[in-house]
């Protein structure tokens, strides 16, 4: 039987409890009538769905940290199974950072951080592990997500995801979803992509695997044909919310065009 785990998220910067896409978005009213929003370093408690929901549409409210959080602690049914503990927004500093996270190593199973794992000049969760533990990994050859750190404090491992909400969103997926499942004893399940007709051109570098959000309709053949969201960005919360999924494109693929047979990934079959 799979074991309960602990996990323990920080967030850096901004700070809004976020969710996208119909199976996100039930796991938002779920979660429901007791939400904390935070936005700009100040909390306030939300009694209205109305008002979430209107939150969530409202792009300028969102920062980082808010899909991951929700997918992991919403209420009802565990959609994995942790208990989280949210410690909330931690400044931008390197210091406390690294204090912080060695304060809370030993009482968790994973700890889990959204933001400041790239190269800005306020970017610390890199230096702050490196400081406090090992860092075993940063950075992978995946878009949206490449800003990725991985590590150990304490003897707790460690998950950096990036701050920008579709990259959290899909380094989730493929990055901190398996890792609880297997310290949690389950065996996780590979993604297996439906096919798919692209209506959209497409070119990627190769040696990269990228994941573009699609929404799915139906040709005059009946067949299922996945259209480009128009407009591109790891920080467009609204590219979660408006499409169905995900099209996944390998390592070896340069191009795609129009007509072309590609993976599709729904939200629902991601989380």
């Amino acid at each position: 039987m799979a074991r309960k785990l602990k996990t323990y998220q920080v967030s850096l910067g901004f700070f809004d409890q976020a969710i996208a896409a119909p199976s996100m978005k039930a796991a938002l009213e779920a979660w429901g009538s007791k939400s904390n929003l935070f936005h700009q370093g100040f909390a306030k408690e939300v009694d209205d769905p109305e008002v979430i929901a209107a939150t969530i549409r409202d792009k300028k409210r969102l920062g980082t940290g808010g899909v991951p959080f929700v997918l992991l602690s919403a209420p009802g049914e565990p959609r994995i199974g942790c208990e989280v503990s949210d410690l909330g927004i931690l400044r931008d500093d390197r210091a406390s950072l690294a204090d912080g996270l060695k304060k809370v190593a030993g009482h968790h199973d994973l700890i889990l951080t959204t933001g400041g794992v790239s190269t800005g000049e306020e970017d610390h969760v890199k230096a702050a592990v490196e400081s406090t533990g090992t860092l075993v990994l940063w950075r992978m050859a995946i878009k949206p997500g490449r800003p990725v750190a991985m590590g150990i404090i304490g003897g707790t491992p460690l998950i950096g995801l990036p701050g920008n909400p579709v990259a959290s969103f899909v380094t989730f997926v493929h990055v901190v979803r398996p890792t609880v499942l297997a310290l949690a004893g389950a065996t996780p399940q590979p993604l297996v992509p439906m096919p798919v007709r692209a209506a959209f051109s497409y070119k990627k570098k190769i040696a990269r695997r990228e994941y573009v959000r699609v929404t799915l309709r139906k040709r005059e053949d009946g067949e299922l044909e996945a259209v480009k969201f128009p407009r591109e960005g790891a920080g467009l919360l609204s590219s979660l919310v408006d499409t169905d999924g995900l099209v996944e494109l390998g390592e070896a693929v340069t191009l795609v065009e129009p007509g072309q047979l590609v993976g599709f990934l729904s939200y629902a079959s991601l989380v």
